[in-house]
């Protein structure tokens, strides 16, 4: 990242400003040169701002900010190197006053190891000083050069950000339109369509930022594609992902195990065997290179079963066609109007606000090219100004838009603008997100730390805490749309930043950050490097040279350690180290060099021990082990890493702490606190004591585990938890072995645990608490309205023992509340609402309620409670009969789960609910009443009869692999549902076809989508009247065959002959008059159906459905195809089957019926006709006629009568000669109905 000075420098004059106040300045002899130092920091700053106005035309004056910030990085390293001789004079003179404490000699009261302890080396104390005096001379040279630049000086502009807190609720909306819905329905179409094909790739191209990823991510979500395809697969194929990264990222995501792997020759077999006979979809985001394809991927996914799909996205249709894109869809554009939209739903929920702003509005639209991503981020900068054309037009007009050195991208201007629109503190924020891999998540705590850890929270004045200072910061970027919240943890959020914006934030610090693979030398003022996710085993040479660099980041690699020694003796200058999931097993000593190292990331590893010389590093601020399984012990010495600010034990099994954690004073996060065994003596303790907390004021946030080993309740009582005057956060538990309750569920146990979590009272200030694993009977008294009045969220998980609740509905501001695992409670009732002085629940949101086997009964919620819950989640409490009164009388309720409710019958009169999903719930028969309904998700509700007519339901789930038929309150409720999902058995499945036995009940709903867990899928457009589906159509059994026909007289066989010789005659004119016309009319479809030759006989059989009557052309060249039904298809009149198949009309309209239907178009796989009053088909033909079509057909229209007369006569048996002789009945009257079809034909010509 490129170092912003005007963020940099004023912290950093501040901190000289306190290191003067100590006594180590003296002790040093460096006061006058620091000074001197600040002075001149001070006066730099004055002409930064036009400094950085101008660099971009004048590159004097960029090589003069290029000096002085090398020179900044160093002031940096030396002001940093006199805090640690502060720390180290500061921990020597404790030491000796603890020595005469102990000792109370002579020489109590001399001051003579504080003074020692810093002046021991000489040679430092003098180094220190040298090296002050000599950046003094640059900073002054750099002072005096800028007189020959003509810089101006002004007093530094604080730049603040007035955010209205209406912000919060800004629709955040990645489309607008319509268009996406259809190119979504298209993709999905063609992508689950012709399954038996080999495995087809697909491509999406657009511009950056124009949507492609959306696109994609709806198609991954989409039903219909999570019901055909067996694994779906997402990732991003960035820049700089190496190609063993990609496969093993592909193997992870298929459920592969890559771990023994680390190179191709070994990876791609093993793709190959995970994906092996499972038809998936992989979607590949943001291509750039058309060689993973060929080179990569091609050979190992040939394995995957037929139907397998590849869907890529990539800026480039060259890379489409090259990696042989079976159909390429390019994105289209925003238009004016649809930007202009999505602008002012980006800027405020309320378009009102800034109607008169519309024309302004769509000129920066405009120059935002029709780019989704450009509109948002300006969107973001928007937001920041007064709603007033004035302002909006200074963003028009800004300069930015045309800076002439950014990438040639159509959509950086817009983003370059929202970066310089940003105060210089946040712009350092967001240059550094472009350390971490595309498209990754991430993690919010992380971030904060490592951004404090490089210096880049600026403190403020109040008593706000830099963790809550770097918080704000990230919801401004939030706000700003430069950074996309991913998840939200109970703990916080996860969050990603858009490739493009990354790519600007790469652009811009190029100079300084590095993060592709080290396939060249690395500049000397690069200060960050990230090889994260890239493969390596071992660190690269070129990173060991960079003795400058301060952020190394090498996790999730399957580094083993080599190299560790080499990078803690060269790259003193470390502020940020990450080696977490990594396989690195020991640190070695030499670690005790990065003494300017503020974060180190162990957590993942196999780490078994952490050397004591950890103690050295005196600027240490952030440790993270969590997740070190191996790791049983901590090093003796942690305690004198003084400026600790979170240490993160959680997931380990640590249970020797042999140190005074209480020493670490400033701890703000303590995760994983390990309790001491409940021992006699305490030379045997080997965790720390509850008293220890006592100390620890600055806590934020605490995790305690195994409190049941804390030896008392004195114990407990000496962590005054209720004194931590910052207190937010709290978590306390027992052990999570399921094997240890029965163990402690002997009375003297459960009292003693009780008496512990009694006196662990939290202080009034605290915003979130849970309880885990808990087994006393009650719980504590503290959780009231008077002690926790600030309470936000509580999780109560796995009290196994506590029959009754506490008076939870009293908790002013409680918005989140869960309760899980609480086996032993029977009853909701007045206990937990509290008194009806007051209205239970008042701010309650969110209520989950799971695993709980006993609760069967509800009571207590009068009307007024729970006035703003919006969601209710029931999971698992088979004994509940009804849900509890008061969600009735809930007006804000929207949202509601319910989740194996066994016996659980009726769900009714929730006016307000807009959301409703029902799983596993046998019994539920009725619902009724909801007349806000939207969506309603079913999944395995056999005895559901009834839904209420609902005007308001537009999207319905049914999840039953077992369904036989679609429910009837479906079709009740046809009008008004839009979307129908269906996951169902396959004879389901082919009742929903047109014209099956379901068909009525759906045809009215605009989408239906379903599918069966055999593959098997339908999907149906009303509006276009498209349906498409893979379901095989099978024609039914044949009837047994009749008995053989007695042989008739010999009388009625010679009139037979006779009337065959009158036939023939008959069959010769209209074969001449046939092939006459078909010199005009040789293109017809029905001549092309009947003159096409057959090569399969089997397959030649017209089937008919019971009530579509559709012909489906089953030839060999469409037999793979799909039916596919268009808007103006419909079923193939009756007659006209009746031609086909040989049987005469009866009347002359008839005949003029008939022949209008022949010619109505065939294509394969449908039939089009006029719509028409269809006729019930007729009974299927016996066997013989089916023979007689069959055998037709293959002899061709224009085989002569003779011939078959000739083979009649020569046949032996009389039964073969009538066989004869009904077969060219057949065949003339076939050709009859054709001759009447062209006579008509010629007569409407």
């Amino acid at each position: 990242m490129a170092m912003i000075l005007s963020a940099f420098i004023p912290d950093m004059a501040t901190r000289l400003g306190e290191l003067m106040k100590s006594e180590v300045t003296k002790l040093l002899g460096i006061t006058g040169d620091a000074k001197k130092l600040q002075r001149r920091l001070e006066m730099v700053t004055e002409f930064l701002e036009d400094a950085e106005k101008k660099k971009t035309q004048n590159d004097e004056i960029k090589n003069w900010l290029k000096e002085l910030r090398e020179t900044i990085y160093e002031a940096d390293n030396i002001i940093d190197q006199c805090w640690i001789e502060a720390e180290k004079h500061k921990t020597k003179e404790q030491q000796a006053s603890a020595i005469l404490h102990k000792f109370h000699s002579w020489i109590i009261g001399r001051p003579l190891l504080p003074i020692v302890s810093c002046c021991d080396k000489v040679e430092l104390r003098y180094e220190i000083a040298n090296n002050l005096r000599r950046l003094n001379q640059k900073v002054n040279a750099i002072l005096k050069g800028k007189s020959q630049l003509l810089l101006i000086s002004t007093v530094p502009n604080k730049q603040t950000t007035k955010l209205s807190r209406k912000m919060s609720q800004v629709l955040e909306s990645d489309t607008v339109g319509t268009d996406i819905e259809t190119d979504t329905d298209n993709l999905v179409k063609m992508l689950t369509e012709k399954e038996k094909e080999d495995h087809l790739l697909f491509a999406i191209v657009g511009l950056g930022g124009i949507g492609k990823t959306t696109l994609a991510k709806r198609i991954n979500e989409n039903e219909r594609i999570r019901g055909v395809f067996e694994i779906i697969l997402w990732v991003c194929v960035s820049k700089d992902l190496s190609d063993t990264s990609l496969l093993t990222k592909i193997i992870d995501l298929a459920g592969g195990d890559s771990t023994e792997a680390r190179f191709i020759a070994q990876l791609e077999p093993i793709l190959a065997k995970t994906i092996a006979q499972k038809r998936f979809l992989l979607v590949l985001d943001d291509v750039w290179d058309a060689q993973i394809w060929e080179d990569l991927l091609k050979t190992p996914l040939k394995d995957g079963a037929r139907g397998s799909r590849v869907l890529i996205t990539t800026r480039y249709e060259s890379v489409a066609k090259k990696m042989g894109a079976v159909h390429v869809h390019n994105v289209k554009q925003l238009s004016t109007e649809h930007g202009w939209m999505l602008l002012s739903r980006s800027v405020t929920p309320n378009e009102e606000e800034i109607h008169n702003l519309r024309n302004i509005g769509k000129k920066i639209v405009g120059k935002c090219n029709g780019l989704p991503l450009a509109i948002k981020t300006i969107a973001g900068v928007l937001r920041t100004r007064e709603r007033s054309k004035k302002e909006w037009k200074r963003v028009y007009e800004s300069k930015s838009w045309s800076w002439k050195e950014l990438p040639p991208q159509e959509v950086m201007g817009a983003l370059y603008l929202s970066y310089n629109d940003l105060p210089p503190h946040l712009r350092q924020c967001f240059l550094y997100c472009s350390l971490f891999p595309a498209d990754f998540t991430i993690n919010r705590r992380i971030l904060i730390q490592q951004w404090i850890s490089e210096g880049l929270v600026e403190m403020k004045k109040d008593d706000s805490t830099l963790e809550e200072i770097a918080e704000e910061y990230c919801n401004e970027l939030v706000v700003r749309n430069l950074l996309q919240i991913e998840h939200e943890y109970r703990n916080g959020k996860s969050f990603k930043m858009h490739t493009l914006l990354q790519s600007l934030a790469q652009f811009l610090s190029r100079e300084e950050i590095f993060k592709d693979d080290l396939e060249f030398d690395l500049s000397s003022t690069t200060r960050r490097v990230s090889l994260a996710s890239k493969g390596i085993m071992g660190i690269p040479n070129e990173v060991k040279k960079q003795e400058s660099l301060r952020t190394l980041l090498l996790s999730m690699n399957p580094l083993k350690g080599g190299g560790l020694d080499d990078i803690f003796v060269k790259l003193r200058c470390l502020r940020v180290l990450d080696l977490s999931e990594t396989a690195i097993k020991q640190i070695p000593d030499t670690l005790r060099n990065l003494v300017h190292l503020r974060y180190l990331n162990l957590s993942s590893t196999r780490l078994r021990e952490i050397p004591e010389s950890i103690r050295h590093l005196w600027n240490l601020q952030f440790l993270g082990l969590k997740e070190c399984k191996r790791l049983r012990a901590l090093p003796k010495g942690l305690e004198q890493l003084r400026r600790l600010r979170s240490l993160d034990l959680a997931g380990t099994e640590i249970s020797d702490v042999p140190f005074k954690i209480g020493k670490l004073k400033l701890l703000n996060t303590l995760s994983g606190f390990v309790v001491n065994g409940a021992v006699a003596s305490e030379e045997e303790l080997n965790g720390c004591t509850l008293e220890e907390i006592k100390h620890l004021s600055e806590l934020r946030t605490l995790q305690i585990v195994n409190l049941e080993r804390a030896m008392n309740h004195i114990n407990a009582r000496g962590a005054e938890l209720k004194n931590k005057p910052h207190l937010t956060e709290l978590e306390l538990g027992c052990s999570s072995e399921s094997r240890d309750y029965y163990s402690f569920e002997l009375p003297t146990t459960i009292k003693r645990v009780e008496e512990i979590f009694e006196e662990l009272c939290p202080p009034p200030c605290l915003e979130s608490l849970k309880i885990t694993n808990y087994f006393g009977t009650k719980y504590p008294s503290w959780i009231s309205t008077a002690l926790l009045p600030n309470l936000r969220r509580l999780d109560l998980s796995n009290c196994r023992l506590c029959r009754r609740l506490p008076p939870l509905g009293q908790l002013p501001k409680l918005k989140f509340l869960s309760i899980t695992d609480s086996y032993v409670i029977e009853a909701i009732g007045d206990e937990m609402v509290g008194t009806e002085e007051q209205v239970a629940f008042p701010k309650l949101e969110k209520f989950h309620i799971r695993n709980m086997a006993n609760l069967a009964n509800w009571s207590g919620f009068e009307t007024g409670t729970l006035p703003l819950l919006q969601s209710f989640q029931l999971e698992s409490c088979p004994k509940v009969r009804s849900l509890p009164d008061g969600l009735q009388r809930a007006t804000a309720l929207r949202e509601l789960w319910v989740v194996d409710a066994k016996i659980l019958e009726v769900i009714e009169n929730l006016e307000t609910l807009e959301e409703l999903s029902v799983w596993n719930t046998p019994r539920l028969e009725k619902i009724t009443n909801l007349p806000s309904l939207k969506e309603l998700s079913i999944s395995y509700c056999p005895a559901l009869k009834t839904v209420e007519t609902i005007g308001t339901l537009r999207r319905v789930h049914i999840y039953d692999y077992d369904m036989q038929e679609i429910p009837q309150w479906v079709g009740l409720n046809s009008s008004t549902i839009r979307s129908l999902d269906l996951a169902c058995s396959d004879e389901l499945l082919k009742r929903c076809t047109i014209g099956g036995a379901n068909w009525e009940l759906i045809k009215d709903i605009e989408h239906v989508h379903g599918y069966s867990n055999t593959r098997t899928y339908f999907s149906y457009k009303r509006s276009t009247f498209s349906f498409d589906t893979n379901i095989e159509t099978t024609p039914p059994p044949p009837p047994p065959p009749p008995p053989p026909p007695l042989p008739p007289p010999q009388e009625e066989e010679e009139e037979e002959e006779k009337e065959e010789s009158s036939v023939h005659k008959t069959q010769d004119n209209g074969v001449a008059a046939n092939e006459e016309n078909a010199k005009t009319s040789h293109e017809s479809p029905l001549n092309a159906t009947l003159h096409e030759p057959q090569t399969n006989k089997e397959e030649e059989v017209v089937h008919t459905t019971k009530d579509a009557s559709l012909i489906l052309d089953s030839s060999p060249a469409n037999s793979n195809s799909n039916p596919k039904f268009e808007a103006d298809e419909v079923a193939v009149p009756s007659l006209h089957r009746n031609a086909l198949c040989g049987i005469s009309s009866n009347t002359e309209e008839d005949e003029f019926v008939d022949a209008a239907a022949c010619f109505s178009p065939i294509r394969g796989g449908h039939v089009e006709a006029p719509a028409s009053e269809v006729a019930p088909p007729p009974p299927p033909p016996p066997p013989h006629r089916h023979r007689r079509r069959r055998r037709r057909r293959q002899d061709d229209v224009a085989a002569d009568a003779p011939s078959a007369t000739w083979r009649a006569e020569g046949a032996a048996s009389v039964r073969d000669r009538l066989v004869l002789v009904l077969a060219f009945v057949s065949i003339t009257q076939l050709f009859i109905s054709f001759w009447l079809v062209l006579k008509v034909w010629a007569k409407v010509k």
